[in-house]
C-alpha cells in the first residue's frame, strides 16, 4: 500500500490489534466506529 492510504485502511480492533478495514467484518467495523467515537 502507498503511505498515506495505510491509515485508511489499518484500523484497531477490541483487542488493540491492527486489523484490514478491507476484511468488510460487519462487526468489527461496527467495534471500529465506535471505537473512533470514544476517542
Amino acid at each position: 500500500m502507498l503511505p498515506g492510504v495505510v491509515t485508511e485502511k489499518i484500523g484497531y480492533n477490541a483487542a488493540g490489534l491492527p486489523v484490514s478495514r478491507d476484511q468488510g467484518d460487519r462487526h468489527f467495523m461496527l467495534s471500529y466506529d465506535n471505537h473512533n467515537r470514544l476517542l
